[in-house]
């Protein structure tokens, strides 16, 4: 259930290539080669994505990148995704974090996952990872999470620019003029672009 792609080194990793597979595969020096994690292009799209959103939950990382199986079928089952975030999880590029208003474990990117999703995406603007989930904002960024995925399944989104993407000069970059950086800046397919905000009331 891995798509090809590249893995990448880090302090422990080195680079190892495959002459069959015309792949590289993230070797850790410290594991037996039996326990090398090779990182698809998936993998990389799936540590940017909870790092754009500060965190995902096995449920949502199913949604969008494990809900067709190999054959185009719809998948019945978290199963993959759930497999994989442990793999990633394991292999120090998530780390997990469970609260005490929820009973799913949400998923956050590691330091380690952070220089590998940033030498994977060489000439995007990575957001350093977040510490932890703060709790104040928790059920806001869920939202905003939430209506992400809402929005991709309508097929009419080019991009989402997070938050944390802005905050990190991306908003510069794309010359959006912002006096509150909103949740995030979509563009359409059609070429426009919105300022989207997600508004918590009691």
């Amino acid at each position: 259930h891995l798509d090809e792609g590249v893995g990448l080194f880090d302090f422990n990793f080195e680079r190892q290539w495959n002459m069959e597979t015309g792949t590289e595969i993230l070797a850790n020096r410290k594991r037996p080669k039996s326990e090398w994690l090779k990182l698809s292009n998936r993998d990389f799209e799936m540590l940017r994505f909870i790092n754009e959103m500060k965190f995902a939950d096995v449920q949502t990382i199913h949604s969008k990148f494990f809900a067709t199986t190999q054959t185009g079928a719809a998948s019945r089952s978290n199963r993959w995704a759930r497999e994989r975030l442990v793999a990633l999880e394991q292999h120090d590029l998530l780390k997990r974090q469970n609260l005490f208003c929820e009973s799913r474990a949400w998923y956050l990117l590691t330091s380690k996952g952070w220089y590998v999703t940033r030498d994977r995406f060489i000439e995007e603007e990575i957001p350093h990872p977040c510490r932890s989930i703060d709790i104040r904002t928790f059920h806001h960024d869920r939202a905003v999470l939430n209506a992400r995925l809402e929005f991709e399944a309508k097929g009419e989104m080019r991009r989402w620019i997070s938050e944390r993407e802005l905050l990190s000069g991306r908003a510069r970059d794309i010359g959006f003029q912002l006096r509150h950086i909103p949740d995030a800046v979509i563009e359409f397919t059609s070429g426009r672009r919105i300022a989207f905000e997600v508004e918590m009331t009691l």
